[in-house]
């Protein structure tokens, strides 16, 4: 049996007006082996209000779950296959999804995923969440664990 790898996503919270900057890190604790490192990006904390607030800090599963959300990445990307890992049992929301985008705007209370920093956000977005797919992808029909947590919070 194939134990599936944890997702840590470590955020830092720099100030109330600032978007959410962390890194995400796929890891396998039974080698134990870093399979993935990439950033992320989120709103910054609004009491957890759907669509203007990053999601809580805690431990989730994730299911890898189908997504119509962006048919303009299934034609150019085949791995995507229209489905992303979707955070299960976030309090008060629903459809947390990992995705791609590169600006705050573009989260939608969800977790970004990029390769790059930017002033304005992260870059390499879509090439993020394919090596997420990949690294992942053994693990299609089965749980992962995602702990959100932050080391930091400078007001």
């Amino acid at each position: 049996m194939l134990l599936a790898p944890t997702i840590q996503i470590r955020r830092e919270r720099m100030t109330a007006d600032a978007p959410t900057r962390g890194v995400l890190t796929v890891l396998r604790f039974a080698t134990p082996e870093v399979l993935f490192r990439c950033h992320t990006l989120e709103l910054n904390w609004a009491s957890n209000h759907r669509r203007v607030s990053c999601i809580p800090v805690g431990i989730y599963n994730a299911r890898f779950r189908p997504t119509q959300k962006f048919p303009r990445l299934s034609a150019r990307a085949p791995w995507y296959k229209n489905h992303l890992w979707e955070l299960i049992d976030v309090p008060g929301r629903s459809e947390v999804k990992i995705h791609h985008g590169n600006l705050v705007s573009d989260t939608e209370g969800c977790p970004l995923v990029g390769m790059g920093l930017t002033k304005a956000g992260i870059s390499q977005s879509v090439e993020a969440l394919r090596m997420l797919h990949e690294v992942l992808s053994p693990y299609e029909h089965t749980a992962v664990t995602v702990n959100v947590f932050e080391l930091a919070t400078i007001r």
